[in-house]
């Protein structure tokens, strides 16, 4: 079995991604526990999920394993300093939103799928010739 293509990749994280900052809205939390929803982390989640299905949908394969790469860093990084600082007590940390433990190792491991994803280990680069060339391409094709 091969590698996936990038492209239902990056739909996929934004689905996950915008279903978290939908569900967000609705659902209410504690911001001690390991998961918290706050203004900043659904706003984030709803208008980065819709992004990311585009540019699955969409994008050029390069600029799609360029945005993977760059979200995944950028989710690596809020990982991380989400893991700084979890649990202790503070009003906001990372002086914007709450983050939790349980949040933080979800960016994570989401970072990390996407700069796998970004720099060709778990996906690779499909090009699809578009429709309105792919009778010319058959012609030469047959020709040779």
């Amino acid at each position: 079995m091969g590698k996936l293509d990038i492209g239902p990749f990056l739909m996929l994280a934004g689905g996950i991604l915008l279903m978290l900052g939908i569900s967000g809205w609705f659902v209410t939390s504690d911001p001690g526990g390991g998961y918290a929803t706050d203004l900043a982390s659904n706003l984030f989640y709803t208008l980065l999920g819709p992004i990311l299905i585009l540019a699955g949908y969409m994008w050029s394969p390069n600029i799609r394993h360029d945005v993977a790469t760059f979200v995944g860093v950028f989710f690596v990084l809020l990982g991380a300093a989400g893991l700084v600082v979890a649990g202790r007590d503070v009003a906001s940390n990372l002086w914007v939103t709450d983050v939790g433990a349980i949040e933080s190792v979800g960016h994570l491991v989401l970072g990390g799928l996407l700069v796998l994803g970004g720099k060709h280990v778990l996906t690779e680069e499909v090009y699809v010739v578009p429709r309105r060339y792919r009778s010319l391409m058959a012609s030469r094709a047959v020709r040779k």
